[in-house]
């Protein structure tokens, strides 16, 4: 016996029917991608991902932002590339990475003006850092005052700097701290950051990103004067090697380790086979 379930469609001449339900799944496509906008990063104050159709190891700064809340690169040195995009755990990814596959001589740096400085409160941040080669002092990382010179290390306001050929450690202002943290490696870094009181706290590389602070590799802190910060920067020395990706600034923990939304997941999915079934009714 044949099935009855496109008799919704069976008032309608054949034509009809097809036209119809070709309506309604694109109608479905589109619904999924909304549920998909919405799940992420709608909340965040500044965002790049690298998200780019441009060729793997072709410059990463001709691409232009493809964030939002940069404005643009700035002071750029030597030619940071486009790579493969970096993952950790299920975190929200897009898009490529940026930086330098193999190490060259000299300092290579990568800076993002913000579109607005950000001057009081608490903020957040995350970025994934992959270092394949690092020498003492060159890999730094983090959110800064100025716009630095392209041939200088950057010297961040609040984040990362390398201490050694091995080890990271954390700074605020001019205030630093060494906790030997290896930077080898892949790195997931999320850093809460008190602009008023100068405080920072970095959690490394946590096993769950609905609880950073508790289940994190390493936490460092650290706490120093701040000014206004404008601008995110990234930057190797001579003979370094690396790539930096997903970079989120957001007002709270949750806005810069996104993950899939369950409902969300399950919407798409219901939405996708609903389609899936509609194509299907099409070709018999």
């Amino acid at each position: 016996m044949k099935k009855q379930s496109t008799k919704l469609f069976e008032f309608l001449p054949t034509a009809g029917r097809k036209g119809n339900m070709l309506k309604t799944t694109k109608a479905l496509i589109m619904a999924s991608i909304a549920l998909c906008a919405v799940s992420s990063q709608a909340t965040l104050l500044a965002y790049e991902g690298f998200d780019t159709a441009n060729s793997i190891g072709s410059d990463a700064e001709a691409a232009g932002v493809t964030g939002s809340g940069f404005s643009n690169y700035t002071n750029t040195n030597f030619r940071m590339d486009l790579e493969a995009g970096l993952s950790y755990l299920n975190l929200e990814v897009a898009g490529k990475s940026a930086g330098m596959d193999a190490a060259v001589s000299g300092t290579m740096a990568l800076q993002l003006a913000l579109d607005s400085s950000i001057t009081s409160g608490t903020i957040y941040f995350s970025y994934l850092a992959d270092v394949t080669a690092g020498t003492s002092w060159g890999w730094q990382v983090g959110l800064d005052d100025a716009i630095d010179a392209a041939g200088a290390n950057l010297n961040p306001e609040a984040g990362l700097i390398s201490n050694s050929s091995s080890n990271w450690r954390p700074t605020a202002g001019a205030a630093t701290v060494n906790p030997s943290i290896s930077h080898a490696g892949l790195h997931f870094v999320v850093s809460e950051l008190n602009l008023d009181t100068g405080a920072l706290t970095s959690w490394f590389n946590p096993t769950d990103l609905t609880d950073v602070a508790g289940t994190a590799a390493n936490t460092a802190s650290v706490t120093g004067l701040i000014n206004d910060l404008v601008s995110f920067g990234f930057s190797l020395g001579s003979d370094e090697a690396g790539t930096i990706d997903e970079i989120r600034i957001g007002t709270t923990i949750g806005d810069v380790t996104p993950i899939p939304e369950p409902a969300s997941l399950g919407l798409i999915a219901f939405f996708g086979a609903a389609a899936l079934f509609i194509r299907r009714r099409l070709m018999i």
